[in-house]
Protein backbone atom coordinates (compact mmCIF):
# COMPACT_ATOMS: atom_id res chain seq x y z
CA UNK A 1 0.00 0.00 0.00
CA UNK A 2 1.13 3.87 -0.62
CA UNK A 3 2.14 5.81 1.48
CA UNK A 4 -0.60 8.90 1.50
CA UNK A 5 2.11 11.57 3.13
CA UNK A 6 2.62 14.33 0.82
CA UNK A 7 0.28 13.85 -1.31
CA UNK A 8 -1.99 17.34 -2.03
CA UNK A 9 -5.71 16.66 -2.23
CA UNK A 10 -8.43 18.67 -2.70
CA UNK A 11 -12.08 18.35 -1.38
CA UNK A 12 -14.26 17.91 -4.56
CA UNK A 13 -17.66 17.23 -2.96
CA UNK A 14 -18.90 17.28 0.86
CA UNK A 15 -21.95 14.97 2.23
CA UNK A 16 -24.25 14.66 5.19
CA UNK A 17 -24.15 11.04 5.29
CA UNK A 18 -21.50 8.20 4.82
CA UNK A 19 -23.65 6.80 1.64
CA UNK A 20 -23.83 9.78 -0.54
CA UNK A 21 -20.33 10.19 0.11
CA UNK A 22 -19.16 6.63 -0.87
CA UNK A 23 -21.49 7.06 -4.37
CA UNK A 24 -19.50 10.16 -5.26
CA UNK A 25 -16.31 8.63 -4.95
CA UNK A 26 -18.13 5.08 -6.64
CA UNK A 27 -18.95 7.87 -9.78
CA UNK A 28 -15.41 9.04 -10.02
CA UNK A 29 -13.91 5.55 -9.97
CA UNK A 30 -16.48 4.36 -12.28
CA UNK A 31 -15.68 7.43 -14.19
CA UNK A 32 -11.72 6.39 -14.77
CA UNK A 33 -9.97 8.07 -11.49
CA UNK A 34 -7.83 5.31 -9.82
CA UNK A 35 -9.08 4.14 -6.72
CA UNK A 36 -5.79 5.51 -5.02
CA UNK A 37 -6.66 8.80 -6.32
CA UNK A 38 -10.22 9.27 -4.13
CA UNK A 39 -10.77 8.86 -0.49
CA UNK A 40 -13.61 9.53 1.53
CA UNK A 41 -12.64 11.78 4.81
CA UNK A 42 -14.76 11.98 8.01
CA UNK A 43 -15.27 15.43 8.97
CA UNK A 44 -15.95 16.35 13.27
CA UNK A 45 -15.91 12.66 14.70
CA UNK A 46 -17.40 12.84 18.46
CA UNK A 47 -18.77 9.66 20.38
CA UNK A 48 -21.70 10.98 21.97
CA UNK A 49 -21.97 9.69 25.40
CA UNK A 50 -25.46 8.99 26.30
CA UNK A 51 -26.01 7.63 29.82
CA UNK A 52 -28.55 4.71 29.76
CA UNK A 53 -28.37 3.80 33.32
CA UNK A 54 -26.44 1.95 35.65
CA UNK A 55 -25.70 -1.54 36.63
CA UNK A 56 -26.66 -2.45 40.02
CA UNK A 57 -24.64 -5.30 42.22
CA UNK A 58 -27.35 -7.45 40.79
CA UNK A 59 -27.25 -6.82 37.20
CA UNK A 60 -23.39 -7.15 37.59
CA UNK A 61 -23.87 -10.65 39.60
CA UNK A 62 -26.34 -11.64 36.56
CA UNK A 63 -24.36 -10.70 33.62
CA UNK A 64 -21.18 -12.30 35.63
CA UNK A 65 -23.34 -15.35 36.79
CA UNK A 66 -24.38 -15.65 33.09
CA UNK A 67 -20.98 -15.25 31.12
CA UNK A 68 -19.32 -18.02 33.44
CA UNK A 69 -22.11 -20.17 33.28
CA UNK A 70 -21.81 -20.68 29.27
CA UNK A 71 -17.94 -20.59 30.23
CA UNK A 72 -18.56 -23.60 32.38
CA UNK A 73 -20.52 -25.42 30.10
CA UNK A 74 -17.75 -24.99 27.10
CA UNK A 75 -15.37 -26.32 29.81
CA UNK A 76 -17.51 -29.41 31.13
CA UNK A 77 -18.23 -30.25 27.38
CA UNK A 78 -14.68 -30.25 26.72
CA UNK A 79 -13.57 -32.08 29.57
CA UNK A 80 -16.24 -34.61 28.88
CA UNK A 81 -15.82 -34.86 25.02
CA UNK A 82 -11.92 -35.16 25.44
CA UNK A 83 -12.20 -38.14 28.11
CA UNK A 84 -10.34 -36.20 30.88
CA UNK A 85 -12.63 -37.20 33.26
CA UNK A 86 -13.55 -40.43 34.98
CA UNK A 87 -15.60 -42.95 33.12
CA UNK A 88 -17.74 -43.43 35.75
CA UNK A 89 -19.01 -39.66 35.70
CA UNK A 90 -21.96 -39.41 33.97
CA UNK A 91 -21.92 -36.57 30.72
CA UNK A 92 -25.17 -34.98 32.16
CA UNK A 93 -23.90 -34.35 36.12
CA UNK A 94 -20.06 -32.96 34.65
CA UNK A 95 -22.39 -30.57 32.42
CA UNK A 96 -24.27 -29.29 35.08
CA UNK A 97 -21.53 -29.12 37.95
CA UNK A 98 -19.71 -27.12 35.45
CA UNK A 99 -22.58 -24.74 34.13
CA UNK A 100 -23.30 -24.50 38.13
CA UNK A 101 -19.49 -23.44 39.19
CA UNK A 102 -19.15 -21.53 36.65
CA UNK A 103 -22.28 -19.40 37.52
CA UNK A 104 -20.98 -18.65 40.66
CA UNK A 105 -17.26 -18.09 39.84
CA UNK A 106 -18.61 -15.36 36.81
CA UNK A 107 -21.27 -13.82 39.31
CA UNK A 108 -18.34 -13.96 41.89
CA UNK A 109 -15.88 -12.52 40.18
CA UNK A 110 -18.39 -9.63 38.66
CA UNK A 111 -19.56 -8.82 42.17
CA UNK A 112 -15.62 -8.46 43.09
CA UNK A 113 -15.14 -6.30 40.18
CA UNK A 114 -18.10 -4.09 41.66
CA UNK A 115 -17.07 -3.62 44.76
CA UNK A 116 -13.26 -2.43 43.80
CA UNK A 117 -14.32 -0.02 41.55
CA UNK A 118 -17.31 0.85 44.66
CA UNK A 119 -20.12 0.86 41.34
CA UNK A 120 -18.28 3.94 40.00
CA UNK A 121 -17.52 2.36 36.54
CA UNK A 122 -21.40 0.89 36.18
CA UNK A 123 -22.50 3.37 34.21
CA UNK A 124 -23.97 1.89 30.51
CA UNK A 125 -23.04 4.21 27.77
CA UNK A 126 -23.87 3.00 23.82
CA UNK A 127 -21.37 4.35 22.15
CA UNK A 128 -21.44 4.97 18.86
CA UNK A 129 -18.86 7.06 16.19
CA UNK A 130 -20.80 10.01 14.34
CA UNK A 131 -19.32 12.38 12.04
CA UNK A 132 -20.51 15.94 11.36
CA UNK A 133 -20.21 15.43 7.28
CA UNK A 134 -17.93 13.48 4.67
CA UNK A 135 -15.66 15.12 1.98
CA UNK A 136 -14.44 13.32 -1.04
CA UNK A 137 -10.99 14.34 -1.57
CA UNK A 138 -8.63 13.53 -4.74
CA UNK A 139 -5.45 14.11 -5.65
CA UNK A 140 -4.78 17.50 -6.55
CA UNK A 141 -3.74 16.55 -10.26
CA UNK A 142 -6.88 14.93 -10.91
CA UNK A 143 -9.34 17.06 -9.06
CA UNK A 144 -10.70 19.48 -12.37
CA UNK A 145 -11.63 16.26 -13.72
CA UNK A 146 -12.96 14.91 -10.88
CA UNK A 147 -15.35 18.22 -10.99
CA UNK A 148 -16.36 17.63 -13.99
CA UNK A 149 -16.98 13.73 -13.46
CA UNK A 150 -19.24 14.77 -10.59
CA UNK A 151 -21.02 17.62 -12.64
CA UNK A 152 -21.83 15.09 -15.34
CA UNK A 153 -19.64 17.18 -17.92
CA UNK A 154 -18.19 15.05 -21.06
CA UNK A 155 -14.70 14.62 -19.94
CA UNK A 156 -13.35 13.07 -23.32
CA UNK A 157 -10.36 12.12 -23.55
CA UNK A 158 -8.13 15.38 -22.83
CA UNK A 159 -4.88 15.27 -21.03
CA UNK A 160 -4.71 15.67 -17.47
CA UNK A 161 -1.77 18.27 -16.06
CA UNK A 162 0.75 15.19 -15.38
CA UNK A 163 0.38 14.15 -18.92
CA UNK A 164 -1.83 11.44 -18.76
CA UNK A 165 -5.11 10.85 -21.07
CA UNK A 166 -8.45 10.97 -18.98
CA UNK A 167 -10.34 7.90 -19.20
CA UNK A 168 -12.89 7.20 -21.96
CA UNK A 169 -16.98 5.52 -20.83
Amino acid sequence: MASDLGTIRRVVATATDHGTAQRAASRLTDGGLREDEVVVVARGLREPGRITGRLSARDVAGRGGLLGAVVGVLVGSLLSGAGLLEPATGDGWVSLWSTVMGAVLGASSGLLGYGLTRGRRSVTVPGQIRADGYDVQVDAAVADRAVRLLRGDPVGGEPEPDGRAAARR
